[in-house]
């Protein structure tokens, strides 16, 4: 079990958690890096074909999340995925602010579904 949960933003991308919990909805995905943004549409394309990708560096501190969520907002994105473990609740709870949609937090989510086995 412990292989597969190192990255656990790989983890809940390459099962069908997101899928599921997206319901068809578009999926705005955020990047930690704009130089992984196409890296990431490709690979998030696997999962459903009907994405958007911000960038936002969680290590950042000056980097507001308002600039990355504005982008998801105008490109119809109805659920967010932070698709890297250094994003933290309170980028979380900001981004569910700003858009208003539900907001995915692979770390906190791969923590439920350990706790489930627990």
């Amino acid at each position: 079990m412990s292989a597969s949960l190192v990255g656990s933003e790989m983890c809940i991308r390459d099962s069908s958690i997101v899928p599921i919990l997206a319901g068809g909805r578009k999926l705005g995905i955020i990047s930690p890096d704009p130089k992984q943004t196409e890296q990431n549409y490709e690979r998030w394309q696997k999962v459903s074909d009907n994405i958007v990708v911000a960038a936002l560096n969680p290590y950042d501190k000056s980097n507001a999340p308002d600039k990355a969520a504005q982008y998801l907002k105008e490109n119809g994105a109805e659920v967010v995925v932070l698709d890297c473990m250094g994003f933290t609740i309170a980028i979380k709870e900001k981004m569910a602010e700003l858009m208003g949609v539900p907001v995915i937090l692979p770390r906190t989510l791969v923590a439920r579904v350990v706790g489930e086995m627990l």
